[in-house]
């Protein structure tokens, strides 16, 4: 259990299913799009009806991110969110079903129906999952702390969530989350991630844990070293009910800090 770990009811995270989401076809034209043992999963990529009907909410949008890979010209990066989704990274907060794409900075670009465009100039790390071009998993957990999620969630709970399980699967290590907090400099979200890479533990048990842990920081509460109040999952993504359980319990605040995270979703896009 990582230090400053509660007890938190589980639930309501969503986990990556890399490997769930077989029996794509690209392609087909008219005959595919008429076919009624086929759902459109986006534009010139289908999927058999039996198959999309079994899978779960998390396994249709890795289905949709691998389609819109499948289509799209040439071979996209994919990041953020659905770079989480496709190393199978617990996330919370995201924002909605988009895929995320990461693609050189040009003027006149912009993020097409269904699809978010990130852009960026110069090299940006990358590994490759799934048969997709994707952003490395330090990178991945940085943008995330960096672009945030719902209003209610911010950066830093989105990318602790991801970046303590990335490093207790040992999928990446502090150094190397350190070294793309720097890459990004002082640009957009770069206090958000500065945190994330201070903060983020391996060993932490559990998402509901490490979103815990970005509360107590975001309201300037200290980790406490034992578990000495209970709160729900819904508390914790909240924060306030989380927090006044804990002043109730006796934790007190360092003193005033304010969230990490953006404010809404509006700047989604970079």
């Amino acid at each position: 259990m990582c230090q400053g770990a509660a007890t938190v009811r589980a639930g309501g995270w969503s986990e990556g299913a890399v490997g769930a989401t077989s029996g794509l076809v690209v392609g087909g034209g008219a005959a595919a799009a008429r076919d009624p043992g086929l759902v459109r999963v986006r534009r010139g990529a289908y999927v058999g009806r039996e198959h999309w009907d079994a899978l779960g909410d998390d396994e249709r949008y890795l289905l949709v991110v691998q389609a819109t890979a499948a289509v799209a010209v040439g071979r996209p990066l994919v990041s953020h969110w659905s770079a989480a989704a496709v190393w199978g990274l617990p996330t919370v907060g995201r924002p909605d079903e988009r895929v995320h794409l990461t693609v050189p900075a040009a003027p006149g670009g912009r993020s097409a129906r269904g699809v978010v465009r990130h852009t960026r100039a110069g090299a940006r790390s990358e590994d490759r999952a799934g048969g997709l071009r994707v952003t490395g998993v330090a990178r991945t957990v940085v943008d995330l702390a960096r672009v945030g999620g719902l209003a209610r969630v911010g950066g830093l709970a989105s990318g602790l969530v991801a970046a303590d399980a990335a490093l207790r699967a040992g999928m990446t290590s502090s150094d190397e989350i350190a070294r793309e907090v720097a890459a990004v400099g002082s640009g957009r979200g770069a206090l958000a991630a500065r945190t994330l890479a201070r903060l983020a533990d391996g060993a932490c048990e559990s998402p509901g844990e490490s979103l815990s842990r970005a509360r107590m920081h975001e309201h300037g509460l200290p980790a406490p070293v034992r578990a000495v109040a209970r709160w729900t999952w819904q508390d914790a993504m909240r924060g306030g009910p989380m927090a006044d359980t804990l002043h109730r319990a006796g934790v007190r605040p360092r003193a005033r800090t304010h969230p990490t995270g953006p404010r809404s979703t509006a700047d989604v896009r970079v």
